[in-house]
């Protein structure tokens, strides 16, 4: 599986012209969205198939419900870049624009296996 929970810091400090800072604790989910209906599974707050806190309905993105969305999302990438991404289809809370700003620790998968 490789859908997880990071969880991290962030902070922030500015000298001028006036010295301020915060700092607060902060959670983001990486899903693949191959996994959505693994994941969600059994997750009273997530669904994919019914009314829920987090409910992400297929019909709501990239078009027709039938095709699986990271089919849909490889698609877009490929009509619009030119070539087929690989690996998991999903996007990533660490990028090296936000590792200096950002102190995450390691991923916890977001469903036992």
């Amino acid at each position: 599986m490789h859908s997880a929970l990071y969880t991290g810091r962030l902070s922030h400090h500015r000298h001028l012209p006036t010295p301020h800072a915060f700092s607060y604790r902060m959670c983001m989910a990486w899903l693949d969205l191959a996994e959505l209906d693994e994941v969600f599974c059994g997750r009273w707050l997530w669904s994919t198939r019914r009314p829920a806190l987090a409910w992400l309905r297929r019909s709501d993105y990239l078009g027709d419900a039938g095709t699986p969305l990271d089919q849909a999302v490889r698609d877009r990438v490929e009509r619009e870049a030119g070539r087929r991404p690989t690996g998991p289809a999903g996007r990533r809370p660490v990028s090296s624009s936000t590792r200096s700003r950002t102190a995450w620790s390691s991923g916890i998968p977001a469903s036992p296996r």
